[in-house]
């Protein structure tokens, strides 16, 4: 079961890896905007997929609203930054072709 939800960050590092091509080549705000997003983004991916179940299986389930919500925040966070970084780079690129 792990194995799957692992296989299921693959995309995540792909766009972390084309994000970070893409912050090496122009070093603007929303190269960075769209590097903190993706990044945040897999951590709590990888956190969901890997150490969640395996806190869930160690300490039950007293502890996981409490840690749950705190990572869905995080993530929530990384997802703004990513999603205002995309729509600057989509102005951006309609402001120079027009």
């Amino acid at each position: 079961m792990r194995l799957i939800g692992i296989l299921g960050t693959i995309p995540q590092i792909i766009v972390v890896i084309a994000v970070a091509m893409y912050a090496a080549k122009r070093s603007t705000t929303e190269a960075v905007l769209l590097l903190i997003g993706a990044t945040i983004g897999l951590i709590s991916s990888v956190f969901y997929s890997v150490a969640l179940p395996w806190l869930f299986e160690t300490y039950g389930s007293a502890w996981y609203e409490s840690y749950i919500s705190i990572i869905a925040t995080i993530g929530m966070v990384g997802g703004l930054c990513f999603a205002i970084g995309l729509l600057l780079l989509v102005q951006n690129i309609l402001r120079n072709r027009s």
